[in-house]
């Protein structure tokens, strides 16, 4: 079913006005990967790990172990992560900016 069709259907939940199935169509929907996670910081208020709270499925088709990754703390999904990922994150969210980069 394309996403124009799916969108469509949902139409008349749209003009109910309810924002939360909207959203929720929109992020199923989507064809980039999202993922929404929550920040964990040590006391010195840098980041050192996080949760993944939710992700839509074109990002969990990409993900290293899809599903089983919401609900968990990054370090258990991949402990050998290389701190550059990490030492990244920090510098996108302290800044406020998105921060391109790549780890092969």
């Amino acid at each position: 079913m394309s996403v124009v069709r799916k969108l469509n259907e949902r139409d008349g939940e749209r003009r109910r006005g309810d924002p939360s199935k909207r959203y929720r169509a929109l992020f199923e929907t989507m064809s980039e990967g999202f993922v929404i996670c929550e920040v964990i910081r040590d006391e010195t208020g840098r980041l050192v790990d996080y949760w993944v709270r939710d992700a839509n499925p074109a990002f969990l088709r990409r993900a290293p172990r899809g599903a089983e990754m919401i609900g968990r703390r990054f370090s258990e999904i991949r402990p050998n992560a290389h701190p550059r990922w990490f030492s990244a994150c920090h510098v996108a969210l302290t800044r406020g900016e998105p921060v391109r980069f790549e780890f092969w």
